[in-house]
C-alpha cells in the first residue's frame, strides 16, 4: 500500500553560472551543502514547518534546467517515495559552452510520521515521539544526464 505524505515543496533557486568554468563533465554533478534545521513538526497538511535544503551543482556542457519539465527529484529516505519533482528554471545557453556551476535551494514543508504495528501516519502516540527523515536528491539535464544521488542529514520529524 503506498502512502501519501502532505509534502509539499517550493523551489527557489540561487543558481550561478560561471563563464569560465574549467573542463567539467557533460553529466551533472551534485554535493550536498546544508538543511536549514535538524527538526520538524509533523503536520498532516504539511504548511505547519519547514525547512530549506541547499546543494551545489556543475554541468559542463550548461544545459540545466527547462521550464515545465520535471528534473529535481527528491525522495523520502523513511519510504523511498517521491517527494515530487521540481522544474529547475531555464538557464541561459549563450556562454555556458565551458560549464555552469551554482546553488539550488528549495523549500519543504513538513509531513506525518510514520509508525510500526499499523499505527496510521500523522497520529500522536506516545510511544513512538519523533521519527528520522532524511532526502535523496537527484538532478538531470537537458540531454538526460543524471547526477549523482545525494543524501541530506537527517531531520529529527516530532511526532507529538
Amino acid at each position: 500500500m503506498k502512502l501519501h505524505f502532505g509534502f509539499y515543496l517550493l523551489l527557489s533557486l540561487s543558481l550561478t553560472a560561471c563563464l569560465n568554468a574549467p573542463n567539467v563533465s557533460e553529466v551533472p554533478s551534485i554535493d550536498f551543502l546544508s538543511i536549514s534545521k535538524d527538526t520538524l513538526q509533523q503536520s498532516p497538511v504539511g504548511l505547519t514547518d519547514s525547512l530549506i535544503v541547499s546543494f551545489q551543482f556543475e554541468d559542463g556542457d550548461g544545459d540545466l534546467g527547462q521550464d515545465q519539465i520535471l528534473d529535481l527529484f527528491v525522495t523520502d529516505n523513511r519510504t523511498g517515495e517521491s517527494y515530487g519533482n521540481l522544474s529547475i528554471p531555464s538557464l541561459p545557453e549563450q556562454g555556458a559552452s565551458n560549464g555552469i556551476n551554482g546553488e539550488i535551494s528549495f523549500k519543504i514543508f513538513s509531513t506525518c510520521c510514520i509508525f510500526p504495528d499499523g499505527i496510521p501516519p500523522c497520529e500522536s502516540p506516545a510511544a513512538y515521539p519523533e521519527n528520522e527523515l532524511s532526502l535523496d536528491i537527484m538532478i538531470r539535464d537537458r540531454s538526460g544526464n543524471e547526477s549523482n544521488t545525494i543524501t541530506t542529514s537527517r531531520v529529527v520529524l516530532l511526532c507529538n
